[in-house]
């Protein structure tokens, strides 16, 4: 492999082998979902409207039903098939539920004016406090420990009869720390309010405690199925006021006509994923604890965002800390994540920092801000994604490059 000026090896035109650890932005499409869509083109209903009366129309909205039932079955039947909508991706889905919930608050019950939204959301949802507030309601920001935990006393504290909604990821992008969903909504019910889940880095990744949940949104690209295609879950009984018209499609909550292949495709690797969770978690476990060797030996100049050893020591709630499998959360002290983003991609490693939505916004990860990282600290933040199907190989060749970098690259 050649190397460039500063004596690094760089991917030549020949050797074009790119190595993707960006899993946690978009995972490549498994082979259930390529099979799974291909068959499904064979299909004569494949060309047919899920809405339409013939048989063709009734046999697509069959296929539309089966995949419904393949995530609600992936819930453990916490949610139903009939709560299950459709959407574009995860954005979408998190916007729906969001708005939809709390103007079918707010027409039950207009006091109920108070939305709790944590510091470490994905933009998807913390872009929605402008139009929020500009309806009416008012934003609280949970804050979170150094650790990578909602903040529970002070939602104890604050969460009240006047609140709609509280708004907890299940589990973060950036450092994969999974949240404590069962106390948090045991929180917001206790006064009355909803709890919503952005599920789009936990679902089938970790244990959820779905009966606990009132509505979540999940993307089917961030497990192996095609992009465009993801799902709305609100359980029956949540207040729910339609935020899109046109058609009676998704019990109205998503009108226009179905990506039927992308949710016949959607359904099975759910089903595929649902069904080996335990052995593809195992496997990315191990792998993860082969580039933690790696990346976390003394000396290497690079330190993990999250450790147990900041955790309290009451007992309680460290063993409460686990995250997804598939996410190292790394930051290297004295470089920017773009120096490191850019000379790994010149070798062929696709890696990223923060949430690939906010990629290059300046000030770093505000997800590790919010932890208590300095500025400094936060904009020198990587993140390294992956699943079961990553390489052994690739990943040692991949923190053999960083660990290169870090000590051949001046600081900044």
């Amino acid at each position: 492999m050649p190397r460039d000026e500063k004596g690094l090896r760089t991917l030549s035109k020949v050797d074009n082998h790119i190595v993707y650890l960006d899993y946690a932005a978009s995972t490549p499409l498994r082979e259930v979902a390529k099979d799974a869509l291909s068959a499904f083109y064979e299909e004569p209903c494949s060309v047919a409207n899920p809405s339409s009366l013939h048989t063709l129309g009734r046999e697509a909205s069959q296929a539309l039903e089966a995949a419904r039932k393949s995530i609600s079955q992936a819930t453990q039947n916490a949610f139903k098939p009939s709560e299950v909508t459709f959407t574009g991706g995860g954005t979408e889905a998190i916007n729906l539920a969001i708005f939809g919930i709390l103007e079918g608050v707010k027409r039950q019950n207009p006091a109920r004016t108070k939305v709790f939204i944590s510091a470490f959301e994905h933009d998807a949802v913390f872009d929605l406090v402008s139009p929020l507030k500009r309806v009416g309601f008012d934003i609280i920001t949970i804050p979170i420990t150094n650790y990578g935990l909602v903040d529970l006393e002070f939602l104890e504290k604050n969460v009240d009869e006047k609140t709609a909604l509280v708004c907890v990821m299940g589990a973060n992008n950036e450092t994969g720390i999974v949240q404590e969903v069962t106390t948090i909504a045991e929180i917001a019910h206790a006064k009355g309010a909803y709890l919503f889940c952005d599920c789009v880095q936990a679902f089938l990744k970790t244990d959820l405690p779905y009966e606990s949940i009132d509505a979540l949104a999940f993307a089917g690209h961030k497990i192996g199925a095609p992009k465009g295609i993801g799902a709305m879950l609100v359980k029956r009984g949540v207040p729910y006021a339609p935020q899109e018209f046109g058609g009676g499609q998704e019990g109205k909550r998503r009108p226009g006509t179905q990506n039927l292949p992308g949710a016949v495709a959607l359904g099975k690797t759910v089903e595929y994923v649902f069904e080996k969770n335990d052995a593809i978690e195992r496997e990315i476990e191990r792998k993860v604890a082969l580039v933690e060797a790696f990346l976390f030996a003394d000396d290497t100049g690079i330190l993990p965002s999250v450790s147990l050893e900041d955790a309290p020591t009451d007992g309680t709630a460290k063993e409460n800390i686990k995250r997804v499998p598939g996410i190292v959360s790394a930051y290297v002290p004295g470089f920017h994540s773009e120096t490191l983003i850019l000379a790994l991609d010149a070798r062929g490693f696709a890696v990223s920092a923060a949430s690939a939505c906010t990629a290059g916004v300046a000030g770093g990860s505000r997800v590790l801000r919010a932890m208590g990282f300095s500025a400094d600290d936060a904009a020198s933040s990587l993140r390294i994604s992956f699943d079961e199907r990553a390489s052994d190989d690739d990943l040692t060749a991949f923190c053999e490059a960083l660990l290169e970098i870090v000590k051949i690259l001046p600081k900044n």
